[in-house]
């Protein structure tokens, strides 16, 4: 059952491409152009974090999403549904988190 579920080992990192993807396209910016609007890079080069602690982070967030869903798998709860609902669960804490380092980035501005 892993080959069908193993597109979710890389969720953090799709789920910041495809909502920066989104957001330039809203924006009308050209998506094949430089740009630094990842999340991370908020994170690193405008809020001022470590580079490092930034990719330790990420990288131990989905370390542990990863565990979590081999031992979901194990227990065979690891259902199309389950995974559908985790990722909307992760999108969403996604955007709660972008939103919040944004508006304190506006701030930091003023």
């Amino acid at each position: 059952m892993i080959r069908v579920n193993s597109g979710i080992f890389f969720s953090v990192y799709g789920i910041d491409a495809i909502i920066t993807i989104i957001n330039r396209l809203l924006k009308k910016e050209n998506i094949f152009q430089p740009h630094r609007s990842h999340l991370y890079q908020y994170l690193a080069n405008e809020m001022g974090y470590s580079h490092v602690l930034v990719a330790f982070v990420y990288a131990g967030f989905q370390l542990a999403l990863n565990g979590f869903v081999i031992y979901m798998d194990t227990k065979g709860y690891l259902t199309f549904f389950f995974i559908g609902g985790f990722l909307v669960l992760l999108t969403f804490i996604y955007l709660l988190v972008r939103k919040f380092v944004t508006h304190k980035m506006v701030l930091r501005v003023l």
